[in-house]
């Protein structure tokens, strides 16, 4: 093939572009091996937007209320994983007063009609080391009132 590898399975197509909001499952983690979780569980909401090859996540307040978002450009999809990179830098050189900065790894799947996300970070913005770890599914509906 020319010294490049195609990829024929359908189950390797790239996710299509999507806007959901998602129940986060949120752990900090031991920046030497960030995907080691050492904290429980903490409750969030996400709206996670694809548009093209940029993912967009962001933590949802109080109603209407947007919190930190991250970027991340897509890069390798798999046997129905589709990767990406997170970006250190708001993307295109752009703007964002929400923009938290940071590395790692975000995966997004379907299992049983619902888009998962899994994510490994570290903060870049903080000038601390500050692993997390997310776990978010999916909800199908929009996230509660005031008591999330």
């Amino acid at each position: 093939m020319n010294g490049r590898y195609r990829m024929a399975s359908h189950a390797s197509r790239p996710v299509a572009d999507f806007t959901v909001v998602m129940r986060n499952a949120l752990q900090f983690a031991d920046c030497a091996a960030p995907d080691v979780a050492v904290s429980d569980p903490l409750g969030e909401w996400l709206e996670v937007a694809l548009a093209g090859n940029l993912l967009t996540i962001c933590a949802l307040g109080p109603p209407g209320g947007r919190g930190n978002t991250l970027y991340a450009h897509r890069t390798v999809v798999i046997a129905g994983i589709t990767t990406f990179m997170i970006l250190p830098a708001p993307p295109h050189g752009g703007t964002d007063p929400n923009f938290f900065s940071a590395i790692g790894t975000v995966a997004i799947f379907v299992r049983r009609g619902l888009r998962h996300l899994r994510a490994v970070g570290t903060d870049t913005q903080t000038g601390e080391c500050r692993a997390w770890i997310f776990d978010a599914v999916e909800t199908g509906r929009d996230p509660p009132g005031p008591q999330h």
